[in-house]
């Protein structure tokens, strides 16, 4: 998946005699036999919030990210903010920290997005140019929100692997300390009982910030129609839940974002026993 190659072919124009050999098709290599370049999106999750104005979009590839990769790249991606308004995108290189690294770039908006709204990254694909998990798509999308609103965007638990837990993914970075595990996720005849760290059951006197948290059920899990709430309290990297309120189209209900999944909405991921939802929310349509 990150063994990523890039290579752009030049026909070379062939002898109009008859006798005379085709001469050979002349190719630049720029990182592999198959021309094709990759992007792999980097923890982007549908549904993010606190992205910068600047978006700074970060994906890994492999190969030559040389002039002409950066025109192939930014010629087929792009951001759509409110009422269709669209901003180019641009490839900054970014460092590896690390020998072991895969080199990375961000895509990032040539003019500051509107803050505080809903928008979307597009990457349109080509023969050139794919983005992994999506190559038989027309194009790679990504919502995300550009201001801090904790919100759920992705569940994911199992009928038979740890039957009593679910994962629950956040749109930014929460003080997990003022998660409440009780009303945090009600569904098929169970409710949350409290917040792991590790394998035990988190200190509330210990808070610490995260995106992703286990949550442990007081009864088996089942994929039925659930009720997902986040108390006002609860707060991410620059607002609270309630201080986030009727900025995102979220249903809230006395300052707690509620999120209601219903049985039809859980689908199989990795096998038949794990089901996961995963946000599919925007404020326009989708381009």
């Amino acid at each position: 998946m990150r063994s990523i190659f890039l290579a752009m072919v030049a026909v070379v124009g062939c002898e109009s005699a008859v006798d005379a050999p085709a001469p050979p098709r002349a190719e630049r290599q720029l990182g592999g036999a198959d021309r094709t370049f990759k992007l792999t999106p980097m923890g982007i999750v549908p549904g993010q919030t606190n992205i910068p104005p600047s978006a700074s979009m970060p994906f890994s590839y492999a190969g030559a990210l040389d002039p002409s990769a950066r025109g192939l790249i930014e010629s087929q991606a792009y951001f759509v903010g409110p009422a269709g308004l669209k901003a180019g995108a641009q490839v900054v290189d970014l460092p590896t920290q690390r020998a072991s690294d895969l080199p990375s770039l961000e895509l990032q908006a040539v003019t500051p997005l509107a803050a505080d709204a809903w928008h979307w990254l597009v990457v349109e694909q080509t023969a050139e140019l794919r983005v992994a998990g999506a190559e038989k798509q027309l194009a790679w999308k990504a919502h995300f929100f550009t201001g801090s609103a904790p919100r759920v965007v992705r569940l994911e638990a199992s009928t038979v692997k740890n039957p009593d837990i679910v994962n629950i993914t956040f749109s930014e970075p929460v003080n997990a300390a003022t998660l409440s595990a009780a009303t945090l996720f009600v569904g098929g005849g169970a409710s949350g009982a409290c917040v792991l760290r590790g394998a035990a059951c988190m200190d509330q006197s210990q808070p610490f910030l995260t995106n992703n948290v286990d949550l442990r059920l007081d009864a088996k899990f089942a994929a039925a129609t659930a009720a997902v709430t986040l108390t006002g309290t609860v707060s991410g990297v620059g607002r609270s839940v309630a201080a986030a309120q009727g900025l995102t189209g979220d249903a809230y209900s006395g300052g707690a974002a509620t999120l209601a999944v219903p049985a039809s909405a859980w689908v199989a991921c990795g096998d038949s026993t794990t089901h996961c939802w995963s946000d599919a929310k925007v404020s326009f349509t989708s381009p």
